[in-house]
């Protein structure tokens, strides 16, 4: 029996980010899952299957990125988050964001950030 593949919650209140980021982790072996707010990103983090991280845009109205972020490091254990940004941050972030990538972002950051983190359960050949 092969392995469950990663699973990858992305969170974005842009759809056409949603859609490059599902086109970038097309053919590498995670499932990807997307909503479109905070709140639903939050709804999904208790409820299996339960992400291996979640990629959360930091600026959406109502609940932010943060917001989401502080929902997956209250879990145990907690989810690993890769925030993205079109803005640099000047704050200190939980220690459950393992990279922060500013926007625009090339390709190789997002999946390198990702094998970084998820290691050899990508399939980036």
């Amino acid at each position: 029996m092969s392995p469950t593949p990663p699973h990858v919650l992305v969170v974005d209140d842009e759809p056409l980010m949603l859609e490059l980021i599902r086109r970038i982790l097309a053919g590498t072996g995670v499932t990807v899952s997307t909503v479109d707010t905070g709140s639903a990103a939050c709804s999904l983090l208790g409820a299996p299957p339960r992400p291996d991280i979640v990629i959360a845009d930091l600026s959406m109205p109502v609940v932010d990125g943060m917001a989401v972020t502080a929902v997956a490091g209250a879990l145990s254990p907690p989810i690993p988050v890769i925030l993205l940004t079109g803005h640099k941050i000047t704050a200190d972030v939980p220690t459950n964001v393992r990279a922060v990538i500013l926007k625009p972002f090339r390709r190789a950051e997002l999946l390198g950030q990702l094998v970084t983190i998820l290691g050899n359960a990508m399939n980036l050949e």
